[in-house]
């Protein structure tokens, strides 16, 4: 992670280039979770189990009834990153590959 025109850093969210921050502050095992969810999140789209990135998050929305505002990862608790976590492994049990097991095993590293 990197801040405009600074070193690198240990930030807990991403910023964009404006320095505008992409999430909420979270201590470590905020981001840690954070991290996990959108890691298999990623694959709904990435393994082309929807049609595409906007798919899923409104897949996201209506499977966590969320607002399209709410829909950030980057935002979300711990309780939001495991709610999203069983979501995917209900919704598409295709993530379920030995590359995730971990994941599978236990999400969050508890």
């Amino acid at each position: 992670m990197r801040c405009p025109d600074g070193p690198p850093c240990k930030g807990s969210h991403g910023a964009h280039s404006d320095g505008k921050p992409k999430g909420k502050p979270g201590n470590a095992a905020t981001k840690k979770a954070r991290i996990e969810a959108h890691r298999l999140f990623d694959l709904i789209w990435k393994e082309n189990l929807v049609r595409n990135r906007g798919a899923a998050y409104s897949w996201m929305q209506k499977a966590m009834s969320l607002s399209k505002a709410e829909a950030h990862i980057g935002e979300f608790s711990i309780e939001q990153c495991e709610k999203l976590l069983r979501a995917v492994y209900q919704d598409y049990p295709k993530v379920r590959g030995d590359r995730w097991t971990a994941i599978m095993v236990d999400p969050l590293g508890d």
